[in-house]
């Protein structure tokens, strides 16, 4: 939790620096009761850490009265929006790799559909390693959820790991990406 709690402070620190619009309603939520809010916030500022860090601008979207991505970010003269989502380990999700496929169709619906539109799902390392055993047919699942949407231009799958270097150890996120190909 240290690895973690570092990473996700030295994130928060980039996007207060740089001003993000809306980190103060996320750091809210660091630290409210509700343990979604909690994990949601938290994810979604370790990707927009992560957006800053590769040179990205990025503001945090407001939820206003309909379902709305959760960043924006920019690039020279380009923008694009991005939906952070969790999968939750759950006994009665008996097919995950299904269950992926249904959070995708969840989050498109929340694209303005006015920019590109990127899905980040967060997966729980046991269940990364089971997805790379069926890479095959996650592949088939997303490009399949890719192809039925147009605003839809990439989907990254992620999961936290904590890795051993040397006389160290190393807090990551391990990505799996799918590009639209239309």
């Amino acid at each position: 939790e240290i690895f973690e709690i570092s990473e996700l402070a030295k994130k928060a620190n980039a996007l207060k620096i740089r001003a993000v619009v809306g980190l103060e309603n996320r750091l809210r939520k660091l630290t409210s009761i509700s343990f979604e809010q909690y994990r949601s916030a938290k994810y979604e500022i370790q990707i927009a850490g992560r957006l800053i860090l590769a040179g990205y601008r990025v503001e945090f979207i407001e939820e206003g009265g309909g379902k709305t991505p959760d960043i924006l970010t920019f690039h020279m003269n380009e923008k694009c929006e991005v939906e952070c989502k969790h999968k939750n380990p759950s006994i009665d999700q008996i097919d995950y790799i299904r269950s992926i496929y249904n959070n995708t169709q969840t989050a498109r619906k929340q694209f303005s559909k006015t920019c590109p539109g990127v899905i980040a799902i967060e997966i729980d390392n046991f269940h990364f390693q089971q997805v790379d055993k069926e890479i095959e047919r996650l592949a088939s699942e997303i490009i399949r959820a890719l192809r039925s949407s147009s605003s839809i231009s990439a989907i990254l799958i992620t999961s936290k790991v904590f890795m051993e270097d040397g006389p160290d150890y190393v807090y990551r996120h391990l990505v799996k990406g799918f590009e639209n190909s239309n």
